[in-house]
């Protein structure tokens, strides 16, 4: 039987494909019976550089102490920081730690804290790691540094369509994300919250930059946070890359990757000079920091397991008890679960409730907007304030870095207010991904001075000329406004975006967002 062109092409699409899913399915370099060698924080210590510089003097040791970073530059600063007078240990946990001139740079002066002898333990999420499995084990290769991969995926390489093909086709456990955000030094000082690794969390991003927000801890509630830590370096999902290389990687190989590490951190100073690119004594800015930090009760709140439902249920048995007011910031926001009928009970009680999310301009995942805008009208209907990140807000000194101005802004800040008094900073996105797929963390603080000190912070970003107000027309009509105009068509910063939009609307893509 002879087959046309179209047919030729037609089949040969098919044996292509076929051939891709069979070898997506077979690849099995993922050992399934792995056990991770385990490891655990180091206990603070007292007689550390950091403990004398950070921990307030005459301090209650059951006390805890806490101070919300808005500006991008200062994120940076405390994470070189305490990197560089760190004298026992460094775990960082982080979903993305970019290749990129801020990722370059923490790296080097975490390998030439490791050169002083401190232990430094790494775990990233593989879902954006791409080609990173050689220069990770050469970096194992270090004597006081490792490593480690959470829920690897079986393709590796930089081909993104065949990483997310893998997923799909191993979809029940790959598409578990380990989210967390975390900065531990020494036991003693910890930061949460938003930012990943990368500049655009620094606002060193001239195409986007973002609106975050950390917490620094200090005190007890570290030890609490580092347990949280232990909890996924000790996973059955925490691998090293060697587990799966074809080759270990030889003395030589670290050698080059240490000149590699090097030569990029000094990349740095092409884009700024904010930042030193070398080692400093920092004591005189964590001295300043300390005269800052404000007391509080508060809690570690993180998943523990899979499916990681206990941060969500914590966080929304306090939702159920708030009062007066409920004021969400969730750059990724899909209300379903339950959550719209929360709003609208609150609602009922006469409790205020206000959301702050990324606009579809502001947005950099535009998948996420179809997700949401699905529920606007809802929203709005039930009673809620809905405000919209601008791409371009007048505000934005906090969140970029001199000389650094970025084309657009993006809202990245997760950030929970219960009746002005207690309020959760940390890394979970309010929609199905985050309570139902991915793990997170954060802190939650009952306090009313850490509250409104954030507040300050949120309550600029719900100003017209940086948020969108949402609302009805008297013809039911969806309604954008600003500082500046008016607009019946949700804002974004191209044609290709809206697009885009269009295309994934009819997409049931609720349930990932």
């Amino acid at each position: 039987m002879m087959l046309d062109s179209r047919q030729s092409r037609f089949f040969l699409q098919t044996v292509v494909l076929t051939c891709m899913l069979v070898l997506l399915g077979a690849c099995t370099t993922i050992p399934a019976d792995y056990s991770p060698p385990p490891g655990y924080a180091l206990p603070a210590r007292s007689d550390t550089r950091l403990a004398e510089l950070v921990v307030p003097a005459d301090a209650d040791p059951t006390k805890s102490f806490f101070l919300p970073v808005d500006r991008a530059d200062t994120a940076l600063d405390l994470r070189l920081a305490v990197t560089d007078m760190a004298q026992v240990s460094i775990d960082g946990q982080y979903y993305l730690w970019n290749d990129d001139e801020s990722g370059n740079l923490l790296l080097h002066r975490l390998l030439l804290a490791a050169d002083r002898g401190v232990r430094i333990r790494l775990l990233v999420d593989d879902m954006e790691i791409e080609d990173a499995d050689w220069p990770i084990a050469a970096l194992n290769l270090h004597p006081n540094i490792e490593i480690r991969i959470f829920n690897p995926l079986n393709v590796r390489g930089k081909s993104k369509a065949l990483r997310y093909m893998n997923v799909a086709f191993h979809l029940q456990r790959l598409n578990n994300r380990m989210h967390n955000k975390m900065f531990l030094a020494d036991n003693i000082i910890g930061l949460t919250g938003g930012r990943n690794i990368g500049n655009e969390y620094f606002g060193l991003n001239r195409k986007r930059n973002n609106r975050d927000i950390d917490v620094v801890a200090v005190g007890p509630i570290v030890s609490d946070m580092s347990d949280s830590f232990d909890i996924y370096w000790n996973s059955q999902y925490a691998f090293s890359p060697e587990v799966w290389l074809k080759r270990t990687p030889e003395l030589e190989d670290k050698w080059e990757l240490r000149d590699d590490v090097e030569e990029d951190a000094q990349e740095i100073v092409e884009v700024t000079d904010r930042f030193p690119p070398d080692v400093r004594d920092w004591s005189a800015e964590l001295r300043a920091l300390r005269a800052e930090l404000m007391p509080a009760d508060a809690r570690a709140v993180y998943d523990d397991d899979f499916p990681p439902v206990q941060i969500a249920e914590e966080i929304g048995a306090v939702a159920d008890e708030t009062q007066q007011e409920l004021i969400i910031v969730s750059p990724y926001f899909v209300p379903a679960l339950g959550v719209l009928e929360l709003f609208q009970e609150l609602k009922e009680r006469g409790v205020r409730v206000v959301v702050l999310t990324n606009s579809l301009a502001s947005n950099n995942v535009t998948i996420a907007n179809t997700g949401y805008k699905k529920f606007r009208r809802r929203l709005i209907e039930a009673g809620v304030e809905l405000h919209e990140y601008r791409a371009e807000p007048k505000d934005r000194t906090e969140s970029e870095t001199a000389p650094v101005t970025a084309k657009r802004m993006t809202l990245h800040r997760k950030v929970i207010v219960f009746d002005r008094r207690k309020i959760y900073i940390g890394s979970l996105n309010v929609g199905p991904r985050s309570i139902l797929l991915n793990s997170e963390c954060g802190l939650l603080i009952n306090d009313p001075v850490v509250t409104e000190t954030v507040l300050a912070g949120v309550e600029r970003d719900l100003q017209p000329e940086n948020s969108w107000r949402v609302t009805l027309d008297e013809e039911g009509r969806l309604r954008w406004e600003s500082s500046d105009r008016v607009t019946y068509s949700q804002p974004a910063y191209s044609f290709w975006q809206r697009f885009k939009d269009f295309l994934y609307t009819p997409l049931p893509v609720e349930n990932q967002i």
